[in-house]
């Protein structure tokens, strides 16, 4: 009787004393509260904000609890929308400890002065709360937007893109009574989703018929800004050849960094509709003007290598009348893109020079004429070679001989 009345005294004390273990694990937790307003830190807790611009509140607890999670209960208020995100556990590198974050996002839809309380933020570990993060109310002079913009005009910033995909290869271009999507992307920053206007219905145009059927994607990036995607994948139908298009139409959003309103004229992406007639008539110009490039690349091409092996010949000559030979075969005032009529071979080396009309190149042609008529010593020779070299590069387009001695 006496070992029963120890071991359920036994079970009792250690029922009580669990609770106790996990809060003292608690204490150990560091908690870190931080406050945005569009996506710009502040320390005050006395916030002004515009009416629906967004406020985040970021809690971050460091933990020992490997597979605990923060939990925040959503509060509805007439004049104010509030959500929360948790954000994917993190674990520190240098130590057993594990990040938990959750954002809570604020939107206040109504001007004034309003004093916000929030409820705690729970640490949950195996269904139980082992820690609770008061936060502390938030202060609100809620500024009024102009009275002129009408209820629920976007605060924040807003950017569109778009363009067509289909099953053809060249997805942008299409034969009149061919489907095709049309992709909208919407991408949003500090704007609630219900906030966010419907820019799908604006797309209009006679000679594109739009379908029924759409789907919609959307992702969020769970970060200060709260940025938003909607994504509309709308069938369509063009019936008219040429370039078709949806008609533009204007994005409008408040941005309360500013405080001003941008106004951006969308104009939607472009669809190239062709019959097999003019689809042919546009490979056969595409095919041209490749074949076109080609042939210009490669003639190009062959000058320079013609040329350059030129200068290899000069570079290699080893005696008056070889390095004659080679000079004359370099035509004056020579052009990368345009072929100059090149000189004979046997046109003298005097005549040669004076087509370059250059001075000091004709005055160092001279020692090479007396060089061909007398023997000197060969050094006489490595000096005029060099002189009519150095000139010869200033003058010449410098691709030609660039790094010549390693061909």
């Amino acid at each position: 009787m006496v070992m029963r009345y120890f071991l359920f005294a036994a079970l009792v004390l250690s029922l009580l004393s669990a609770p106790l273990t996990s809060q003292a694990k608690s204490t150990a937790d560091s908690v870190d509260i931080s406050h945005y307003l569009s996506a710009a830190e502040t320390t005050s807790k006395s916030i002004s904000p515009w009416q629906r611009q967004l406020i985040t509140i970021n809690v971050r607890v460091n933990t020992n609890e490997e597979f605990s999670y923060l939990l925040f209960d959503n509060v509805k208020l007439n004049n104010v929308i509030i959500e929360s995100r948790k954000i994917e556990s993190q674990s520190l590198s240098d130590s057993k400890k594990f990040i938990k974050q959750i954002r809570i996002y604020i939107w206040p839809l109504e001007p004034g002065t309003q004093s916000l309380s929030l409820p705690a933020v729970k640490l949950i570990l195996s269904g139980r709360v082992i820690k609770k993060i008061n936060i502390e109310p938030l202060n609100l002079q809620v500024k009024a937007l102009p009275a002129y913009l009408p209820p629920g005009f976007p605060v924040g910033t807003i950017g569109l893109d778009s363009h067509y995909y289909s099953a053809d290869i060249l997805s942008f271009i299409l034969k009149p009574g061919d489907l095709a999507n049309y992709v909208l992307k919407i991408t949003t920053s500090g704007i609630h989703p219900s906030l966010i206007p419907d820019y799908s219905v604006y797309l209009d145009n006679a000679a594109i018929t739009r379908l029924a059927t759409a789907q919609l994607t959307v992702s969020e990036m769970l970060d200060q800004q709260y940025r938003y995607t909607k994504q509309y994948d709308i069938p369509v139908v063009s019936h008219s050849n040429g370039m078709n298009k949806f008609d533009d139409f204007r994005v409008l959003y408040f941005e309360p960094q500013s405080g001003k309103i941008n106004s951006l004229n969308y104009s939607p992406a472009i669809l190239l509709t062709l019959n097999n007639t003019l689809q042919l008539v546009i490979v056969l110009f595409v095919v041209s003007l490749v074949c076109y490039l080609l042939y210009g690349i490669y003639g190009v091409v062959s000058r320079i290598a013609a040329r350059r092996r030129i200068w290899k010949n000069i570079y290699q000559s080893t005696g008056p009348d070889e390095l004659s030979a080679a000079l004359r075969k370099i035509p004056a005032g020579y052009k990368l893109f345009k072929q100059s009529k090149p000189n004979s071979v046997n046109i003298g080396l005097e005549a040669w020079v004076q087509t370059w009309r250059d001075e000091t190149l004709t005055t160092a042609i001279k020692p090479l004429l007396t060089l061909q008529f007398a023997k000197l010593p060969a050094e006489n020779f490595a000096d005029t070679k060099q002189v009519i070299i150095s000139r010869l590069q200033h003058l010449d387009n410098m691709i030609f001989y660039l790094n010549l001695p390693d061909i």
